[in-house]
């Protein structure tokens, strides 16, 4: 018997053992095939680095850094591509989104048309959600705000509480060159959110992770010119930006980094270098030397190793800019001087000319005012003026504009007060609060109430400037809420950050020479305004400056000086009552006693003296 079992066993062992075989064997043959599958499947990784420098008036220099990846959506294993943005296109379901974090604010008048567009102060995340419901948006947007705050060392928890979150929808419609405004076409883009925290503080923390996204971080190509971070944020207007896209199989990150940086700390006899501005490799060049000599630089930029394409580009008008190393340049669009970096050393010398002193003014100035005074009401009025000679119209001349204005709920707006004037001309606003196509000036108008602490307001409004008009306003009133004592902050006096105003104008359709080394460059296209294709954001566009909104506050050391008076009282009556309560019966005629007790020793002391008188008396 004993020998029977043990045979069993055995056997049963050994059939143990062959299916563990086989099934390990069935386990690898199908990884395998799955690995053959997504590589066959899978598109190769791609990485472009851009910078380009443009000479603004006043001796000051405008900066942008453009990075894009690509790779498939489908992909598992990532060579060069950031797994943590494939992670979090996959989780969330996002189709579009975009993340900005500001500080400063742009000059339009001073400066001019922004070279890769302009954000709002603060922080901004909007996206855009291949969802069939506003619930399955609404969970893909929490998630969205979640990651991405992890990710970048942000506060966005707070856009996840509905009353900071809009639903944008004409805003965000691709322009046609035309008034029409579809219904089912503005409903098909529902799929929208757009959150902002103007008092979000921007800093190092925020920029480390957006650096860690790059293949070579900040030690290599166009990103190695961040490195420093006191020249970064000691620029005038800091803003750096990521993007996610997802078309089809295809996932795009596209990051854009913009400086407005002081030319005159480091120029000599009129003429700057790139790394110079950007502080890198300070002190380790010889002195007096210049690009025109030939002279090599002895520290510069070069190309990361997994860049598809490294270019350097300098936008000047009666300048020059020349290559320190002597590579030639290609002329692109508008003049612009292009080069691509393919060895180490690289640096450019800037020369700006008098040409650079004129502004590239943008189809439209945009100004936003607060109006009023007193904690009860107040109003707010936007101005749209047409620079002089503005060469931006539609075929007739005219221009059109959507204007975004998104308010908190506290601020309690009065629809029937929104009135739109073109050059003092009232024009009548039909306030339907729906997508409609009005006529006139006013080709549409969309209006979501805001309610208490659930939903703040929003105004989307298409307007047409003709080309004989120069400037159009749009005003409302407003009432203010009173506020609880917990939802002030801790600076309640400082008052409270409105979200910035937006004016989305018709984006510009490029054509360029494929043929060119720089045929396809998509910080050109950034640049002049162009869209890639299929792209249903706008990338033309005014954000005006924030505001600061005074509401009636409460004086917050009166709960210190009630809980001081409170606490007295209650100590005093504490102590009389516990005197009260402990007081012995006996005490009550202690005092009477005690006084009797005196009158009956001093009576004894004067008996005893006078003994004493009358002895000495008699021993005489």
């Amino acid at each position: 018997m004993r020998g029977t079992d043990c045979g069993t066993r055995a056997r049963t062992d050994m059939d143990s053992r062959r299916v563990a075989r086989a099934m390990l064997l069935a386990f690898l043959v199908a990884l395998l095939a799955a690995s053959a599958g997504a590589a066959g499947e899978s598109r190769p990784e791609t990485f472009q680095e851009e910078a380009l420098l443009r000479p603004l008036p006043g001796g000051r220099t405008a900066f942008v850094a453009h990075f894009r990846q690509e790779t498939s959506l489908r992909a598992r294993h990532h060579e060069t591509f950031p797994k943590a943005i494939a992670q979090i296109a996959r989780a969330t379901g996002v189709a579009d989104a975009e993340l900005s974090f500001t500080q400063g604010r742009w000059m339009y008048r001073r400066w001019g048309r922004p070279p890769a567009g302009a954000k709002p102060i603060g922080a901004e995340l909007w996206a855009a959600f291949d969802a069939e419901s506003d619930e399955a948006a609404d969970a893909g947007w929490a998630n969205l705000t979640a990651m991405f705050g992890g990710q970048f060392c942000a506060s966005l928890s707070a856009l996840r509480e509905t009353q900071v979150v809009v639903e944008p929808a004409l805003v965000f419609r691709p322009w046609d060159g035309t008034d029409r405004v579809d219904r089912d076409a503005v409903a098909s883009h529902n799929r929208r959110r757009l959150g902002s925290l103007p008092a979000e503080a921007v800093c190092t923390e925020n920029l480390t992770p957006w650096l860690k996204l790059l293949p070579c971080r900040d030690r290599a190509g166009i990103a190695s010119l961040l490195r420093s971070r006191s020249a970064v944020f000691g620029a005038e207007y800091v803003s750096f930006t990521a993007r996610i896209q997802v078309r089809g199989d295809v996932l795009a990150l596209t990051q854009s980094a913009t400086l407005v940086l002081d030319a005159n700390r480091v120029a000599k006899e009129g003429s700057y270098r790139l790394t110079a501005l950007l502080g890198v490799n300070q002190g380790e060049r010889e002195e007096g030397s210049t690009a025109e000599e030939g002279s090599t630089a002895v520290n510069g930029i070069g190309a990361c190793a997994v860049a598809t394409s490294t270019a350097v580009h300098v936008q000047t008008k009666g300048g020059t800019a020349v290559a320190v190393g002597g590579e030639e340049p290609e002329t692109g669009p508008g003049g612009t001087l292009s080069w691509a970096v393919e060895k180490d050393g690289f640096d450019v010398a800037v020369h700006p000319g008098e040409g650079d002193e004129r502004v590239v003014a943008p189809q439209l100035y945009a100004e936003r005012v607060v109006t009023g005074s007193g904690y009860h009401r107040g109003g707010i009025s936007i101005e749209l003026r047409k620079p002089e000679g503005s060469s931006f119209s539609s075929g007739d001349g005219g221009v059109r504009a959507r204007v975004f204005q998104t308010l908190p709920w506290y601020v309690r707006v009065f629809i029937h007060t929104l009135a739109v004037e073109i050059d003092g001309v009232s024009i009548p606003v039909p306030t339907s609060g729906a997508v409609e196509r009005k006529g006139g000036p006013v080709e549409a108008l969309r209006w979501v109430p805001g309610v208490d602490r659930r939903r703040p307001s929003t105004m989307e409004l298409q307007l047409y400037v003709p080309a004989s008009a120069s400037v159009a306003r749009i005003s409302f009133k407003f009432e203010k809420a009173f506020l609880r004592i917990s939802e002030f902050p801790p600076d309640a006096n400082r008052g409270f950050d409105l979200p910035a105003a937006f004016v989305s104008l018709p984006p510009v359709v490029l054509e360029r020479d494929e043929t060119s080394k720089f045929g396809y460059s998509p910080l050109l296209d950034l640049v002049e305004g162009g869209v890639a294709p299929g792209d249903t954001h706008s990338l033309e566009g005014v954000y005006m400056g924030g505001a600061l909104l005074t509401l009636p506050t409460p004086d917050f050391s009166m709960p210190f000086n009630v809980t001081t008076m409170v606490c007295t009282l209650m100590s005093l009556l504490a102590g009389a009552l516990l005197t009260t309560l402990t007081r012995r019966p006996g005490w009550a005629g202690f005092r009477e006693r005690k006084a009797e007790q005196r009158r009956r020793l001093r009576a004894l002391e004067k008996e005893l003296k006078k003994a004493s008188r009358a002895d000495k008396t008699e021993s005489r």
